[in-house]
């Protein structure tokens, strides 16, 4: 895993320039090349496609940029180098000016910082960004209040109503992010709420190389997990053995009438999941 997908240095980047990122892959396939790094933007729900480049940067890198916007729908891009170019610089900044607001692309210098005996420690310098994003940024700012504030009511009340059903369920502690991370049998079980579409969908995500092989012996039954899940989902896998399982469905939170029967079903899905992985974990232990 590149160094820049360890939290603790995406989360200094997440400041840098004032986004909310999580990471969703590295080494992620976009045309014909790979990018270091692929994450959302908690706040506004982008895609943050991040390169890399430890050197100076040249038009190799930026072709691939090119290559990356063009395959993506809407998209953050931020390239870091050791040191930019002023070519490259002037690049970026046209290219800010030309695109419309679904693409923006950041440019930045990584530094290494070292205060005495303690490790070295990134510093980001923002070298080029969008026109407008002191102002996005300020807008998003709020937005992202009021959001985090929606979240956190939408699931207490959620898991209030899904403890009070199914108490054997882990369930962890509101947030005021869109999704919940459960704790199941090293598995990444988040449940994901989209309140602009009304979708709530289920993702199992295994992002390390499992040397056990734990994801590949659930990926060997996928048809028949999927009729013990009851819930068709889609299956992923890659040459390293890690992988994805996801599916979504209709869930309305205005529907004050349908909401206790809604997650009920929600509820009946985590818990058969639950149930699946626990006797497979046992079965593969």
């Amino acid at each position: 895993m590149p160094w820049l997908a360890l939290s603790e240095n995406l989360n200094l980047l997440s400041d840098t320039v004032g986004m909310e990122l999580e990471l969703m892959d590295t080494e992620s396939s976009v045309g014909p090349f790979r990018a270091d790094i692929l994450c959302r933007d908690m706040i506004s729900e982008a895609l943050v496609l991040i390169e890399n480049q430890l050197e100076k940067t040249d038009h190799s890198h930026l072709g691939q940029l090119m290559t990356y916007a063009a395959g993506l729908d809407t998209v953050n891009i931020i390239w870091i180098s050791e040191k930019f170019t002023e070519e490259h610089r002037a690049t970026l900044d046209w290219l800010n000016r030309i695109t419309n607001e679904e693409f923006r692309f950041f440019g930045l210098e990584v530094e290494l910082w070292k205060i005495g005996n303690s490790p070295a420690a990134p510093k980001f310098n923002i070298v080029s960004k969008p026109n407008d994003w002191i102002k996005a940024t300020k807008k998003s700012s709020q937005e992202s209040s009021e959001r985090s504030q929606f979240f956190k009511d939408f699931w207490a009340k959620f898991i209030q109503s899904v403890a009070g059903n199914y108490p054997q369920i882990d369930l962890p502690g509101p947030t005021g992010m869109h999704w919940l991370r459960f704790h199941m049998h090293d598995t990444r079980f988040v449940l994901s709420y989209a309140p602009t579409t009304h979708k709530m969908s289920i993702y199992l995500l295994y992002r390390r190389n499992d040397p056990e092989g734990w994801y590949q012996s659930l990926y060997a039954e996928s048809d028949t997990l999927n009729a013990e899940f009851g819930i068709v989902f889609n299956w992923s896998i890659k040459e390293d053995g890690t992988g994805a399982v996801d599916t979504s469905f209709d869930f309305n939170h205005e529907n004050n009438s349908e909401w206790d029967k809604k997650v009920l079903e929600v509820g009946e899905i985590v818990d058969r999941i639950r149930k699946v992985l626990e006797k497979r974990r046992v079965d593969f232990d």
